[in-house]
Parts: C-alpha cells; sequence; structure tokens
C-alpha cells in the first residue's frame, strides 16, 4: 500500500511540476521551489501523451468511421447482384431436382419418353446436368465479387489458356464418345473388334473405351481413334421394329412387293405383340392383291392396337373389293 501512494504521489508532483514549468517558464520558478529532473521530464512525457490523445483519437474514429460507412455502401450497392446470384443458385438446384426426377423415373419405368432407350438416361443424365451446371456459371460469373477486377480477369485468361492447349484432343474424345453413346455401337460386355484389337467392353466413357482382350490385357482406346476405326460387333442386337419396318417400306416403295412382304413377316414374328407390324403387312399383302391375307392382318392390328380406327376402314373397304372381285 505504501509503493502505491508513493507512486501516485510522484506521478502528481511530477506533472504539476512539469506543468508549472511549461506555465511559468524557466524564470517563473520561485527561488523555494525544487523540481527533479527526473520527475520533470516523466511529467511531460505524460502531458505529451495526454495531448497527442485528444488530438489523434478523434482523428482515429473518423477514420473507421469512413471505413465503415464505405464498407456499408459497397455491401449495400452489391445487394442487387447477390440477389441475382441467390436466385441463379436456387434456380439451378431446382433444376437439378427436377432433372433427377425425370432420370430416376425413366430408369424406373416410371416414366417412358419416345426415343429414349433406358441405358441411355444415366449418360444422358450426367450430360444435361454438366450443361445446367455450366449455363449456371456463366450466367452467374458477371455477378460475383471482383469479377471486374483485373486479377479476376488474369486468372480466367490463364483458365482459358490451359484449357485451349488440349482443348482439340479433349474435345475431340468428348464428341466421339457422346456419338458412340446414342448410336449405341458399343455396348457393355459386348465381344468387339476395334482396328486390330479384339476383346470384351469393359468401361466406355466420354474419353475413352477399355477393353479387355483374349489375352486377358486391358486396353484403353481414345474415343476418338474408336470412331475413326472399324468396328465389328459380335454380340450386335437384332434391328428393331421401326428400323426392320422402314426396311420393308424401301421395298415397297420401288415396287418391290414380294421382298416387302418378307421384311413385314420377319417383323412380325420378331414383334408378335405390335398392332403396327400386321398393319405394315397387311398393306403389302392389299398391294400384292392378296386381300384376304391383308383383312385377316388388318384385323389383327386393330385387335392389337384399338386406337388404330384406320384399320376398320381399310378392312371395310377390302371386304368390299374382295366381294367385288368374287362377282
Amino acid at each position: 500500500m505504501k509503493t502505491s501512494q508513493n507512486r501516485r504521489d510522484f506521478l502528481r508532483i511530477s506533472g504539476a511540476g512539469a506543468l508549472g514549468i511549461v506555465a511559468l517558464g524557466p524564470m517563473g520558478c520561485t527561488s523555494g521551489t525544487t523540481v527533479d529532473k527526473k520527475s520533470f521530464g516523466v511529467g511531460l512525457q505524460l502531458y505529451s501523451i495526454r495531448d497527442s490523445i485528444r488530438k489523434d483519437v478523434p482523428a482515429a474514429i473518423e477514420k473507421v468511421a469512413e471505413m465503415l460507412a464505405g464498407a456499408g455502401k459497397n455491401v449495400l450497392g452489391y445487394l442487387p447482384n447477390l440477389f441475382t446470384l441467390l436466385f441463379i443458385i436456387v434456380a439451378t438446384r431446382y433444376t437439378l431436382k427436377l432433372l433427377r426426377f425425370f432420370h430416376d423415373g425413366i430408369h424406373s419405368k416410371r416414366i417412358k419418353i419416345a426415343g429414349l432407350h433406358q441405358e441411355l438416361t444415366v449418360p444422358t443424365f450426367q450430360l444435361v446436368r454438366f450443361m445446367i451446371l455450366a449455363l449456371a456459371l456463366v450466367a452467374a460469373y458477371p455477378f460475383l465479387p471482383g469479377s471486374d477486377s483485373p486479377v479476376f480477369r488474369g486468372i480466367t485468361i490463364f483458365i482459358g489458356f490451359l484449357l485451349s492447349l488440349g482443348s482439340t484432343s479433349l474435345v475431340t474424345n468428348i464428341v466421339s464418345g457422346i456419338v458412340l453413346t446414342y448410336t449405341r455401337g458399343l455396348r457393355i460386355g459386348d465381344r468387339v473388334k476395334i482396328g486390330q484389337t479384339v476383346g470384351d467392353v469393359l468401361e466406355r466413357t466420354l474419353l475413352v473405351t477399355r477393353i479387355r482382350t483374349i489375352k486377358n490385357v486391358v486396353v484403353t482406346i481414345p474415343n476418338g481413334m474408336v470412331l475413326n476405326n472399324e468396328i465389328v460387333n459380335y454380340n450386335a442386337p437384332m434391328l428393331e421394329e421401326g428400323l426392320i419396318n422402314n426396311m420393308g417400306y424401301l421395298y415397297l416403295g420401288t415396287k418391290k412387293v414380294d421382298m416387302a412382304i418378307a421384311v413385314f413377316k420377319y417383323n412380325v414374328q420378331a414383334y408378335p405383340k405390335s398392332g403396327n407390324v400386321y398393319d405394315s403387312l397387311g398393306e403389302a399383302y392389299a398391294e400384292k392383291g392378296l386381300l384376304e391375307l391383308a383383312i385377316k392382318n388388318y384385323q389383327k392390328a386393330y385387335q392389337l392396337d384399338p386406337a388404330n380406327r384406320n384399320a376398320l376402314k381399310i378392312i371395310k373397304n377390302l371386304k368390299e373389293k374382295l366381294a367385288k372381285k368374287k362377282k
């Protein structure tokens, strides 16, 4: 307690002495006043610090207030861009959810889209998702903080330069992979011959196709090379109903009626539950003049597909022709 009291007395005396000297000047001290040099120096320093605080603190507070006001102004100015970014994010999120819904529905056969085979749902989902994300990134780029800054532009140019170095082969392989996917020329497990390589397809991606040869060696072939080589598929599936039907109509259009009937008969054997194949065969028989066989096939077509009201009209006309012919 005594030490603390002495320190307070020392500061009070030294401060008063310093203030007194400053106020009276060196000539203002009386002969009875004695001031210790050390106490005078400390007091003078304390006075200087107090004077500096009185001057600097308001300036510092004003500077901080200006900084906060500027930051608040920038934040308020960025709010429209922020709302736009949030809208893009939300729209992208729900678009991807809708895409996932269709993917799951097609994969589980709850949803059917004409021309889209079930095996194409996964690559189609991945491709469309990539396009949606790329579009969202392009749309959001101008609204990102600092997108107009030289640093941001420099980074963008650098990334674009790196991508351009390998873009030619990369794009070629990706496009080739998409073509191979949607032409369904190769399937996992097919025994194929690509160039001089013979083996089973293990994996097919957008960039490469992997084949296990008969010597149990895995060969990775870029899709660009796959598409540029002759492909022999030893497990090629049977031709589809529509393709066979079109082939039959090519013969029918060139008046090769017997060839058309042979093709349509093959289609009936391959797809006996399709009303369309019987309709086509009936048309070929009618063109040949075999009216009874034509009526029989049109009746089968209507039985399998009651929505085919045109078959009823044709049956009526054929019966009238047959009746006149018998007369």
